[in-house]
Protein backbone atom coordinates (compact mmCIF):
# COMPACT_ATOMS: atom_id res chain seq x y z
CA UNK A 1 0.00 0.00 0.00
CA UNK A 2 1.24 3.47 -0.85
CA UNK A 3 -1.41 5.45 1.03
CA UNK A 4 -1.54 4.20 4.62
CA UNK A 5 -3.79 7.05 5.75
CA UNK A 6 -6.45 6.35 3.12
CA UNK A 7 -9.64 4.89 4.60
CA UNK A 8 -11.01 1.57 3.37
CA UNK A 9 -14.50 0.12 3.71
CA UNK A 10 -13.12 -3.14 5.14
CA UNK A 11 -10.65 -1.90 7.71
CA UNK A 12 -9.37 1.39 9.06
CA UNK A 13 -8.01 2.99 12.21
CA UNK A 14 -6.88 6.26 13.71
CA UNK A 15 -4.46 7.40 16.38
CA UNK A 16 -5.05 10.82 17.90
CA UNK A 17 -4.29 12.65 21.13
CA UNK A 18 -7.17 13.63 23.42
CA UNK A 19 -4.90 15.61 25.75
CA UNK A 20 -5.19 19.36 26.09
CA UNK A 21 -3.34 21.77 23.79
CA UNK A 22 -0.62 23.84 25.44
CA UNK A 23 -1.47 27.51 24.71
CA UNK A 24 2.22 28.51 24.75
CA UNK A 25 3.80 25.77 22.62
CA UNK A 26 0.67 24.90 20.61
CA UNK A 27 1.51 21.23 21.17
CA UNK A 28 -0.64 18.54 22.77
CA UNK A 29 0.38 17.37 26.21
CA UNK A 30 1.77 13.86 26.25
CA UNK A 31 3.45 14.00 22.84
CA UNK A 32 4.44 11.78 21.17
CA UNK A 33 1.23 9.74 20.95
CA UNK A 34 2.07 6.26 22.25
CA UNK A 35 -1.00 4.50 20.81
CA UNK A 36 -0.07 2.19 17.93
CA UNK A 37 -2.23 -0.09 15.79
CA UNK A 38 -2.02 -2.42 12.80
CA UNK A 39 -4.60 -4.18 10.64
CA UNK A 40 -3.94 -7.05 8.20
CA UNK A 41 -7.15 -7.95 6.34
CA UNK A 42 -7.46 -10.96 4.04
CA UNK A 43 -10.52 -12.53 2.34
CA UNK A 44 -11.07 -15.16 5.07
CA UNK A 45 -9.22 -13.77 8.10
CA UNK A 46 -8.01 -10.58 9.72
CA UNK A 47 -5.37 -9.64 12.30
CA UNK A 48 -5.96 -6.52 14.40
CA UNK A 49 -3.49 -5.30 16.99
CA UNK A 50 -3.36 -2.26 19.26
CA UNK A 51 -0.91 -1.18 21.94
CA UNK A 52 -0.83 1.79 24.30
CA UNK A 53 2.56 2.68 25.73
CA UNK A 54 2.50 3.09 29.51
CA UNK A 55 3.23 6.67 30.58
CA UNK A 56 4.67 9.24 28.15
CA UNK A 57 7.74 9.62 25.99
CA UNK A 58 9.58 8.08 23.05
CA UNK A 59 10.48 4.89 24.97
CA UNK A 60 6.78 4.36 25.69
CA UNK A 61 5.89 4.76 22.03
CA UNK A 62 8.77 2.44 21.06
CA UNK A 63 7.38 -0.22 23.40
CA UNK A 64 3.96 0.00 21.74
CA UNK A 65 5.47 -0.12 18.26
CA UNK A 66 7.64 -3.11 19.17
CA UNK A 67 4.69 -4.97 20.68
CA UNK A 68 2.39 -4.49 17.68
CA UNK A 69 5.15 -5.24 15.18
CA UNK A 70 6.20 -8.39 17.02
CA UNK A 71 2.69 -9.75 17.49
CA UNK A 72 1.56 -9.09 13.92
CA UNK A 73 4.80 -10.33 12.40
CA UNK A 74 4.54 -13.64 14.25
CA UNK A 75 0.88 -14.17 13.35
CA UNK A 76 1.51 -13.25 9.72
CA UNK A 77 4.14 -15.96 9.56
CA UNK A 78 2.29 -18.78 11.33
CA UNK A 79 -1.47 -18.13 11.19
CA UNK A 80 -1.85 -20.36 8.12
CA UNK A 81 -0.84 -23.36 10.25
CA UNK A 82 -3.96 -23.10 12.46
CA UNK A 83 -6.82 -25.53 11.81
CA UNK A 84 -9.14 -24.45 14.65
CA UNK A 85 -9.56 -21.57 17.09
CA UNK A 86 -7.67 -23.42 19.82
CA UNK A 87 -4.63 -23.31 17.52
CA UNK A 88 -5.22 -19.58 16.99
CA UNK A 89 -5.07 -18.94 20.73
CA UNK A 90 -1.78 -20.85 20.96
CA UNK A 91 -0.39 -18.66 18.19
CA UNK A 92 -1.67 -15.51 19.90
CA UNK A 93 0.17 -16.48 23.09
CA UNK A 94 3.38 -17.12 21.17
CA UNK A 95 2.96 -13.81 19.35
CA UNK A 96 2.86 -12.04 22.73
CA UNK A 97 6.06 -13.84 23.74
CA UNK A 98 7.67 -12.59 20.54
CA UNK A 99 6.30 -9.08 21.18
CA UNK A 100 7.89 -9.13 24.64
CA UNK A 101 11.25 -10.15 23.16
CA UNK A 102 11.01 -7.30 20.62
CA UNK A 103 10.40 -4.78 23.41
CA UNK A 104 13.40 -6.03 25.38
CA UNK A 105 15.59 -6.10 22.27
CA UNK A 106 14.73 -2.47 21.48
CA UNK A 107 15.35 -1.33 25.09
CA UNK A 108 11.82 0.07 25.29
CA UNK A 109 9.64 0.46 28.38
CA UNK A 110 6.13 -0.87 29.08
CA UNK A 111 2.97 -1.13 26.99
CA UNK A 112 -0.44 -2.71 26.91
CA UNK A 113 -1.28 -5.01 23.99
CA UNK A 114 -4.53 -6.31 22.53
CA UNK A 115 -4.44 -8.54 19.45
CA UNK A 116 -7.46 -10.09 17.76
CA UNK A 117 -7.80 -12.66 14.99
CA UNK A 118 -11.04 -12.92 13.03
CA UNK A 119 -11.31 -16.11 10.99
CA UNK A 120 -14.06 -17.64 8.90
CA UNK A 121 -15.47 -20.81 10.51
CA UNK A 122 -15.70 -23.89 8.34
CA UNK A 123 -19.21 -25.01 7.40
CA UNK A 124 -20.99 -22.02 8.93
CA UNK A 125 -21.89 -18.45 8.04
CA UNK A 126 -20.11 -17.18 11.16
CA UNK A 127 -16.64 -15.95 11.99
CA UNK A 128 -14.61 -16.76 15.08
CA UNK A 129 -13.13 -13.85 17.03
CA UNK A 130 -10.11 -14.79 19.17
CA UNK A 131 -8.63 -12.07 21.38
CA UNK A 132 -5.66 -11.93 23.74
CA UNK A 133 -5.02 -8.80 25.78
CA UNK A 134 -2.79 -7.53 28.56
CA UNK A 135 -3.59 -4.21 30.20
CA UNK A 136 -6.49 -1.90 29.47
CA UNK A 137 -6.57 -1.98 25.67
CA UNK A 138 -9.88 -3.65 24.93
CA UNK A 139 -11.84 -5.37 22.12
CA UNK A 140 -15.46 -4.77 21.14
CA UNK A 141 -18.03 -5.91 18.58
CA UNK A 142 -20.73 -3.72 17.08
CA UNK A 143 -23.87 -5.42 15.79
CA UNK A 144 -26.63 -3.39 14.12
CA UNK A 145 -29.32 -5.19 16.15
CA UNK A 146 -27.60 -5.57 19.54
CA UNK A 147 -25.32 -2.53 19.64
CA UNK A 148 -21.82 -2.63 21.18
CA UNK A 149 -20.56 -5.37 23.50
CA UNK A 150 -17.12 -5.73 24.99
CA UNK A 151 -15.37 -9.04 24.32
CA UNK A 152 -12.50 -8.51 26.78
CA UNK A 153 -14.79 -7.83 29.74
CA UNK A 154 -13.15 -10.66 31.70
CA UNK A 155 -9.84 -8.77 31.82
CA UNK A 156 -10.99 -6.19 34.36
CA UNK A 157 -13.45 -5.53 37.17
CA UNK A 158 -16.54 -3.49 36.38
CA UNK A 159 -15.37 -0.82 38.83
CA UNK A 160 -11.77 -0.68 37.62
CA UNK A 161 -9.02 1.75 38.58
CA UNK A 162 -8.42 3.82 35.46
CA UNK A 163 -5.03 4.95 36.74
CA UNK A 164 -3.68 1.38 36.53
CA UNK A 165 -3.61 -0.56 33.24
CA UNK A 166 -3.90 -3.88 35.09
CA UNK A 167 -0.90 -5.43 33.33
CA UNK A 168 1.68 -4.71 30.66
CA UNK A 169 4.40 -6.14 28.47
CA UNK A 170 7.95 -4.88 28.79
CA UNK A 171 10.57 -4.89 31.57
CA UNK A 172 8.19 -4.35 34.50
CA UNK A 173 10.67 -5.82 37.01
CA UNK A 174 13.68 -5.07 34.85
CA UNK A 175 13.02 -7.87 32.37
CA UNK A 176 9.69 -9.71 32.83
CA UNK A 177 6.18 -8.50 31.89
CA UNK A 178 3.23 -8.09 34.24
CA UNK A 179 0.64 -10.63 33.05
CA UNK A 180 -1.75 -10.22 35.98
CA UNK A 181 -4.78 -9.55 33.77
CA UNK A 182 -3.78 -11.43 30.61
CA UNK A 183 -7.08 -12.70 29.22
CA UNK A 184 -8.12 -14.99 26.38
CA UNK A 185 -11.53 -14.04 24.98
CA UNK A 186 -13.67 -15.71 22.31
CA UNK A 187 -16.97 -15.09 20.58
CA UNK A 188 -18.56 -15.55 17.18
CA UNK A 189 -19.52 -12.73 14.85
CA UNK A 190 -21.56 -12.56 11.67
CA UNK A 191 -21.13 -10.76 8.37
CA UNK A 192 -21.84 -7.07 8.89
CA UNK A 193 -20.56 -6.95 12.48
CA UNK A 194 -17.72 -4.53 13.18
CA UNK A 195 -14.81 -5.65 15.36
CA UNK A 196 -12.82 -2.79 16.88
CA UNK A 197 -10.08 -2.27 19.45
CA UNK A 198 -9.53 0.82 21.59
CA UNK A 199 -7.00 2.10 24.07
CA UNK A 200 -8.17 3.44 27.42
CA UNK A 201 -8.12 6.94 25.94
CA UNK A 202 -11.36 5.99 24.18
CA UNK A 203 -12.90 3.25 26.33
CA UNK A 204 -12.51 5.15 29.63
CA UNK A 205 -14.72 7.93 28.28
CA UNK A 206 -17.54 5.42 27.77
CA UNK A 207 -17.08 3.75 31.16
CA UNK A 208 -20.28 3.97 33.25
CA UNK A 209 -18.38 5.67 36.09
CA UNK A 210 -17.17 8.42 33.76
CA UNK A 211 -20.28 8.77 31.61
CA UNK A 212 -22.64 8.47 34.62
CA UNK A 213 -24.87 5.89 32.96
CA UNK A 214 -25.78 2.26 33.56
CA UNK A 215 -23.46 -0.36 32.10
CA UNK A 216 -24.70 -1.12 28.59
CA UNK A 217 -23.01 -4.51 28.18
CA UNK A 218 -25.30 -6.84 26.26
CA UNK A 219 -25.91 -10.51 27.14
CA UNK A 220 -23.03 -12.88 26.49
CA UNK A 221 -23.79 -16.22 24.85
CA UNK A 222 -21.64 -19.30 25.36
CA UNK A 223 -19.18 -20.20 22.61
CA UNK A 224 -16.44 -22.78 22.34
CA UNK A 225 -12.86 -22.16 21.24
CA UNK A 226 -12.44 -25.33 19.21
CA UNK A 227 -14.32 -24.30 16.10
CA UNK A 228 -12.77 -25.38 12.81
CA UNK A 229 -11.40 -22.71 10.51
Amino acid sequence: LSEWRKRHDRACGIGISLYELDPLTNLCAGEPVADVFAVVARPNNCIISLADGVSWGTKSRLAARSAVAGSVQYLNQYLFTASNTHDVFNLLLKSFEFAQSCIIKNSATMTTLCTAVVAELEGTNQWGLCVLNVGDSLAFVYNKNNGVREITIGSHCEQRDMRCPGGSLGPVDGYNPDLENMTFSYTTVTTGDIVFLTSDGVSDNFDPVVSHCDHCQGPMKSAYSADSL
